[in-house]
């Protein structure tokens, strides 16, 4: 009777559904857990890539919605003096987890119909897996060329033609695609050379799915523990 219970309780474990699980998260409440490829500075009044509770950045920019600190950057051709630059985490193990996810909280200090984005800018957020070329999630771009507001390029042709991004947090999630043991993720800021090209995110967190194997290895270890208490009962 007892080993008949056993494999009945490890065939419901394996039968039950199986949730995602957070694997990690960046919020950017410190500067633990990514680098930056140029140093992190702020003037001030407008030009800045850093890490800011919107303390540092100046008075005039606005975003909604942000917890505690998150990562912004504008006009980074002035400060610190860069065309293209990368906000990189920490590489994640993503052993004997599928159907993984990528998630980023995105906003911009919205001008209303003065917006500010040209045809080259663009924000990515990209991922490499085993240490491969890193490949694109998601990507921003501006709407229709220059002087246009920024949104999510839905077909990979340069233009913003999904979501526009405001100056309110908004969740966005991109399946990864694939699978390994070890996931780089960074965010790509390219060509924000002018004021009020900005960008500001936060909350990026790595979801997946337990592969049934390890599952199952962790429920039997259970059902082992519980058999072995009963006997010594």
């Amino acid at each position: 009777m007892k080993m008949k219970l056993l494999g009945f309780c490890a065939a419901g474990l394996l039968a039950s559904p199986v949730m995602a699980e957070v694997i990690a998260v960046e919020d950017f409440s410190d500067d633990i857990g990514f680098t930056t490829s140029d140093p992190q500075i702020s003037d001030g009044f407008g030009d800045f890539f850093t890490r800011t509770d919107g303390s540092n950045i100046g008075t005039f920019y606005n975003v909604t919605g942000a917890t505690g600190s998150w990562f912004a950057a504008m006009d980074t051709n002035a400060e610190p003096g860069f065309n293209v630059g990368f906000v990189t985490l920490d590489a994640i193990t993503i052993t004997d987890f599928t159907d993984i996810t990528v998630s980023i909280d995105l906003a911009e200090d919205d001008d209303g119909s003065n917006q500010d984005w040209d045809a080259d800018s663009s924000v990515s957020l990209q991922a490499s897996v085993d240490g491969g070329a890193f490949f694109d999630l998601l990507v921003v771009e501006a709407q229709g060329g220059t002087n246009t507001a920024p949104a999510i390029d839905t077909t990979g042709d340069g233009l913003g033609d999904g979501t526009e991004i405001t100056d309110t947090f908004a969740t966005f999630t991109s399946d990864l695609g694939t699978t390994g043991d070890s996931l780089v993720i960074r965010v790509q800021i390219a060509e924000l050379e002018s004021g009020d090209e900005d960008i500001s995110f936060d909350n990026i967190i790595i979801e997946g799915v337990p592969e049934p194997a390890s599952l199952a290895l962790v429920g039997l270890g259970g059902l082992a523990m519980f058999g072995r208490g009963r006997r010594q009962g």
